[in-house]
């Protein structure tokens, strides 16, 4: 479903991953006979669980993957792989080249990451969009922005505010050309932050699914395969709307094995899922008679 000529270079960002670490340092740390004076093998448990989560920091997840040079003309980007093993290198971009430098994205993080980014690359930042959650928009994160615009939504199920936020995510978008660099910072819940129903559907037709998916057990990866194919915004189609742009994904990821097609339904991931497999989960749940007959009717048609 993505071009070549977006040109996406993946950063895996991975707070499940450094969680984990975290615990298995905790485990390690709960056993220590002996303990700094004045402390308690207790307290230095959970200093070692604290510096754990504090790892998993958009913050300092972005901040890990993003440089510059000591001249700020040239930004390192450490990658991690798109087919998930997590081997990565460090990716040159010559600052000179883009006459604009944009950053866009959603997910409950995504201003603390559109924050780390301008941190980064100061006054290089032309402007930029992102979506999050209602009450994650305000606070030092956000007061620090300079040219970075900051829109609320619903979630986990996705409102009015949250299509008007797709839709102007993807006009931004259009507008790039081969002298942009789109920073897309996308985390959990961007799902549903960033919503633009494919023609023929409405927003009511994407929550009566999304809200049906949510209570009949199905898993994030049925969830997304099914929101990838009623959605005009997800499963790779924001990079497709910056082509020509160069595109950097700073994805932080709340789904194990850190999937990037997954995470927040992938908008600048390519979509290995298909119509038939987003029908599939219609019927391994017995959902079509709880749909309305339009997003039926769309999967089955795609499919």
């Amino acid at each position: 479903h993505m071009s070549r000529a977006a040109a996406t270079v993946l950063a895996g960002l991975s707070a499940v991953g450094a969680l984990a670490l975290g615990r298995r340092m905790l485990r390690r740390a709960s056993g220590i006979a002996t303990a700094p004076k004045g402390l308690s093998p207790a307290a230095v448990a959970l200093q070692v669980c604290a510096a754990g989560i504090e790892a998993a920091s958009p913050r300092i997840a972005v901040s890990s993957a993003l440089r510059t040079s000591p001249d700020g003309r040239t930004l390192y980007v450490r990658t991690g792989s798109v087919d998930g093993t997590g081997v990565g290198r460090d990716v040159e971009l010559d600052l000179g080249r883009y006459r604009r430098v944009l950053v866009l994205g959603a997910g409950k993080a995504a201003v603390e990451m559109a924050a780390a980014v301008e941190g980064v690359l100061g006054d290089r930042v032309t402007g930029g969009l992102v979506v999050t959650k209602d009450g994650h928009g305000a606070g030092p994160a956000a007061a620090s922005l300079r040219a970075v615009r900051v829109l609320e939504a619903s979630h986990p199920v996705s409102d009015e505010r949250g299509v008007a936020a797709g839709r102007q995510m993807l006009e931004l978008a259009s507008s790039a050309c081969d002298r942009t660099l789109a920073l897309v910072v996308i985390s959990g819940g961007a799902s549903a932050l960033l919503c633009c129903p494919a023609p023929g559907l409405t927003l009511a037709d994407l929550q009566a699914t999304t809200q049906a998916l949510l209570e009949c057990g199905a898993s994030i990866r049925q969830v997304n395969a099914v929101r990838k194919h009623l959605s005009a915004v997800k499963g790779g189609q924001l990079a497709r709307a910056l082509r020509p742009a160069r595109v950097v994904s700073l994805i932080l990821s709340d789904v194990v094995g850190d999937p990037i097609d997954v995470i927040g339904s992938g908008p600048t991931a390519p979509d290995p899922t298909t119509f038939d497999d987003a029908a599939a989960v219609l019927q391994r749940f017995a959902l079509a008679s709880r749909l309305p007959p339009a997003v039926v009717d769309h999967l089955l048609r795609g499919a």
